[in-house]
């Protein structure tokens, strides 16, 4: 049992190790300069999606775990991931939706996907990857069900403050129009 419980600790360990290898090694890529660690997962470690422990991404958000998700494929020489896949890998991983329902967990994985887009990118096959895999994408503009584009949240907000100040100001007059209006009568 202890023995266990320390190989489980090991465990932990290693892929902590392993994903600062590998943010070292993607900062020193888009700088320019060689992997200083460019053999950072074995062959059958924690890269192959084939290997995801029933514990892999319990207790961690969600947008962590699909991020790690993501990285495994791509190490496993895969790359972008449907939502059904990403879905069932991080609920495979352990991670604890906070719903019974499938369709609901689904698109709590859509909403992290689609509100992170500074991290996530999604191809216009409808798969999602890591914005870092694609250098020359811009970050995408919010699209509603339906592919409509949603105004962003600063935009929104503006429209409607906008609107708000132009119907509080509606059928008022300022001191100085009162006073003019007054001196007319």
């Amino acid at each position: 049992m202890i023995i266990e419980h320390l190989r489980h600790k090991v465990s932990e360990k290693e892929d902590e190790l392993i994903r600062l290898k590998e943010t070292i090694n993607g900062l020193s890529e888009d700088a320019g300069l060689d992997k200083p660690y460019p053999n950072v997962r074995p062959e059958g470690s924690v890269g192959d999606i084939s290997a995801i422990r029933a514990d892999q991404f319990y207790g961690q958000p969600l947008s962590t775990a699909i991020r790690t998700y993501l990285e495994m494929r791509k190490a496993s020489g895969f790359g972008a991931a449907s939502l059904g896949e990403i879905h069932n890998a991080v609920r495979t991983g352990g991670f604890a939706f906070n719903t019974r329902d499938e369709e609901n967990a689904k698109t709590s994985v859509r909403l992290t996907l689609r509100k992170n887009s500074s991290v996530f990118h999604r191809l216009p096959n409808g798969e999602y990857g890591l914005l870092a895999w694609y250098p020359g994408a811009k970050e995408q503009k919010q699209m509603d069900d339906n592919g409509s584009e949603t105004p962003g949240r600063r935009k929104l907000i503006k429209a409607i403050l906008k609107s708000a100040d132009a119907k509080s100001t509606r059928g008022k007059t300022s001191k100085g129009e009162q006073e003019s209006k007054n001196e007319e009568v």
